[in-house]
């Protein structure tokens, strides 16, 4: 068994002279692309899932058999979700080792299926602040004493609220982003958990709504 630290999405391992040559001559290049394919906070889920499952006795790599008592080991007591994403980090780490994957295997996939339908749950979803929420919260904002924290605080809730914006989306606006038209303001994000190739999809929300705050 390898007992050596899982390597996430850092290399590939090739069955040819030619194709191996290939990469080591490009090998920084070839791991700067393989880095950016995966966003960061899917590669530290990974991680986290990789640890989970080697804390409970696990090694990689792995095989069929130990990967189905995981499964019935951590099925009562781990959201089915969660257990989907132990099976793809553990499957992702095979793949990039070249090595077969045994998250594959028919019956790795069948008790799966048969702990979705046991143990399924609907998936919580928070409930979404209202207009008035967001009205009292302003209105609490502009009673501070005036700052650009105030000022920035204000901004941030009114253009997360009116563009439907994930706070990671929020925190990596730039003042290049902005562009103000008559209708109101455009933001084009540089990418989102929506968009991971930075197709720079634009947000609008018309300036009059925020106004009527």
């Amino acid at each position: 068994m390898n007992n050596k630290p899982p390597k996430l999405a850092t290399g590939l391992s090739l069955r040819n002279e030619e194709s191996g040559q290939i990469v080591r001559q490009g090998s920084e290049a070839l791991r700067h692309y393989l880095q950016a394919a995966t966003s960061d906070n899917t590669r530290k889920a990974y991680r986290s899932a990789i640890r989970q499952f080697e804390k409970w006795g696990g090694r990689l790599p792995t095989d069929r058999d130990t990967v189905v008592r995981y499964l019935l080991a951590r099925a009562e007591s781990l959201n089915s979700r969660t257990l989907d994403l132990h099976l793809t980090a553990i499957g992702q780490w095979h793949y990039y080792q070249g090595i077969v994957d045994p998250v594959k295997d028919p019956l790795v996939r069948k008790t799966m299926e048969g702990i979705r339908r046991t143990h399924g749950q609907p998936k919580r979803k928070a409930k979404a602040l209202r207009l008035e929420h967001i009205a009292q919260m302003v209105n609490y904002l502009r009673h501070l004493p005036d700052s650009k924290k105030k000022q920035r605080d204000i901004a941030v809730l009114l253009t997360g609220f009116f563009g439907a914006f994930r706070r990671s989306e929020l925190v990596a606006i730039q003042v290049s982003d902005l562009v103000w038209e008559p209708e109101g303001l455009i933001i084009r994000l540089p990418r989102s958990k929506t968009d991971q190739q930075a197709t720079g999809g634009p947000r609008d929300f018309a300036s009059k709504y925020c106004k009527s705050l």
